[in-house]
């Protein structure tokens, strides 16, 4: 006999951690206010099929002990051995036809033969088909004295309300780790199983709540390691990815170093790991790093609640704030995001081992460019003071050979080509543009300037109108944004692609305590995208990520352009400013294009 089926509870009293439905139904059995039936919901493993058991022979039991079936009794006894009739266990799940439930609604009308109840636990009911939940329908809400009903379900969500309305139902909770790793101690015990305390540790975590699951994993590990099993041997046996592996792959990543990572996939792949269970264990680890970051920047860190939100031992723990403190809590959301998305290309690849190498470059690089710079743990979000503009209505676009996201990455793959950006050092560009800039309403006044933007709306105000010291401040951050333009340029390139194309052209300068963003007059529809708060908020952001610290900023445009001297390069018209970067564009993708000479027939002008 498998050993979950052995150590089934026979009593209320045995069952783990149910007390808020053990108790009701105890009294229910003393006081004989028995309901004619019963919904026990929950997931998998939590006792719902067993408490049904017991609440069977409870209630036909000859000599019940303050409400527990005795379980030595003629009727008990032939309940246990399957032999009572009066008792019926139903698998709706292959059992779930009109046929099957008209069966027992004729059955039902006769009295029991040996019981004082008839007792149907039905299991897996949501697995019924319509007609099926009809026919139990009437039955089940005015059945004879002598019948109680028992439906168990993982899925209650699925049973009409017809059905729900007329049972008492009962959640079943998952299992606690505490609950789970007691009993598994107490069945070692008993059995003679060595097992050491990371082993049970290890169980109870994979178990997920589910004792019958513990206790399945306990009797595998008992065949599989005679001589005892370790925690390190458990991982192994269910093909879990252990901790100190996950530390060191999320340091490399942190770190930017792609051939270690790599290295650790080749690994994977060596021991026979499964990519999408590989991929789930890493999510599930960045998970306890985040929490680890959470309560790292908390104003009252608990080491108790952080033992209570990671179950981990002392090691792991400790291993897991080490590399939790080269993280900012921002990185942390952002990959735990994109493992998800991950985890659901991987379970529909064909190519699971370079799409999960893919992946794990792609969280690598920004996390990797924002340590190598130094930037804060923690940056909060900016919230801009503008008002957001009316969404235009969106106009209908004709249909092409090519999609807008793969030409718009083809398109931003040829501008990365043509104009590489500052020297230094970048992580990889993001391979879909995740954001575009809004289409300004109505163009405004050329010379009009915009509002500016900050991080709380009492930055908006001018700081000279009340404290000349933080005038001189916000002074001095304007020019310390204004010398490190290119940065912030920089960081603007790596986290929207568009923005940067509309922002690298201007020219800035310190003025008071507002760093002004001028642009040409040819350039007027890069300054209309900066008039929005939507628009600025990708350049509100990179400016705080790289100063660290919130920046006044406003955007004009100039009237005439400055005087050139001679032999200089003038910028082309206004009309064919961007045709000529289309063009360029086109060229880097090897798109060939014919353009008109200047003095061409305006009918062969494209």
């Amino acid at each position: 006999m498998a050993l979950y089926r052995e150590w089934r509870p026979l009593t209320f009293d045995q069952v783990v951690e149910q007390a808020h439905i053990v108790g009701p139904l105890k009294q229910a059995v003393i006081s004989g206010d028995i309901a004619h039936a019963y919904l026990f919901t929950g997931t998998r493993g939590t006792g719902k099929t067993t408490m049904a058991k017991i609440l069977a022979r409870a209630v036909n039991c000859l000599q019940p002990q303050a409400g527990n079936p005795c379980n030595t009794c003629d009727i008990c006894r032939g309940i246990l051995d399957g032999t009572l009739l009066d008792v019926a266990e139903i698998d709706a799940a292959s059992n779930n036809s009109v046929d099957n439930i008209r069966q027992i609604t004729e059955e039902i009308v006769f009295l029991p033969t040996k019981a004082k109840y008839k007792v149907y636990i039905i299991d897996e009911v949501h697995m019924l088909s319509s007609g099926a939940f009809n026919a139990l329908l009437k039955t089940l809400e005015e059945p004879p004295a002598h019948v109680i009903f028992i439906l168990a379900t993982t899925e209650p969500q699925r049973i009409p309300a017809t059905i729900l309305s007329r049972c008492q139902r009962f959640d079943f909770r998952r299992i606690t780790l505490t609950g789970l790793s007691r009993r598994l101690r107490q069945i070692a015990k008993q059995e003679h199983i060595r097992i050491d305390d990371d082993a049970v540790h290890e169980i109870a975590l994979l178990a997920d709540g589910a004792m019958r699951d513990a206790i399945s994993l306990l009797d595998q590990a008992k065949t599989s390691f005679p001589e005892g099993a370790t925690g390190a041997d458990i991982l192994s046996m269910t093909g879990q990815v252990n901790r100190s592996f996950l530390a060191a792959l999320a340091k490399h990543l942190c770190q930017g170093e792609a051939m270690a990572v790599l290295q650790q996939v080749d690994q994977l792949l060596a021991q026979g790991q499964d990519m999408v269970r590989f991929a789930h264990n890493l999510a599930a680890f960045y998970r306890d790093l985040l929490v680890c970051a959470v309560v790292r920047d908390s104003r009252k860190p608990s080491e108790t609640a952080l033992t209570e939100l990671v179950h981990a031992n002392s090691e792991d723990l400790a291993r897991m704030q080490e590399v939790a403190a080269r993280y900012r809590q921002e990185d942390l959301i952002r990959i735990i995001r994109q493992l998800a998305e991950l985890l659901s290309d991987l379970r529909w690849s064909t190519d699971p081992r370079t799409l999960l190498e893919l992946g794990l470059l792609k969280l690598m690089a920004p996390t990797a460019a924002g340590a190598a710079a130094g930037l804060p743990r923690s940056v909060p979000e900016t919230a801009a003071v503008l008002p957001a503009a009316p969404t235009p209505p969106a106009q209908p676009q004709s249909a092409g050979p090519r999609s807008t996201a793969g030409l718009a990455g083809a398109v931003k793959a040829a501008v990365l080509a043509a104009d590489p950006g500052p020297a230094a050092a970048r992580p990889a560009p993001e391979p879909a543009l995740r954001r575009q800039p809004a289409a300004p309403t109505a163009a405004p006044d050329p010379g009009a300037v915009a509002p500016a933007a900050a991080s709380d709306p009492g930055a908006a105000a001018p700081a000279a109108a009340s404290d000349p010291g933080a005038a001189q401040a916000a002074a001095q951050r304007a020019k310390e944004g204004q010398a490190r333009w290119p940065e912030i340029l920089e960081r603007l390139r790596q986290q929207d692609m568009f923005s940067y194309l509309f922002a690298r052209h201007a020219e800035v300068a310190a003025e008071a305590e507002v760093l002004v963003l001028y642009f040409a007059k040819q350039e007027k529809a890069n300054y209309n995208v900066f008039t929005t708060s939507r628009g600025q908020q990708p350049l509100i952001r990179a400016v705080r990520e790289t100063l660290g610290h919130p920046l006044r900023l406003a955007f004009r445009v100039r009237e005439q352009a400055e005087s050139q001297p001679d032999g200089a390069l003038t910028e082309p018209e206004p009309g064919l400013a961007w045709l000529n970067r289309l063009t360029q564009a086109a060229q880097a993708l090897g798109i060939p294009v014919e353009r008109p000479e200047p003095g061409a027939d305006e009918a062969d002008k494209p």
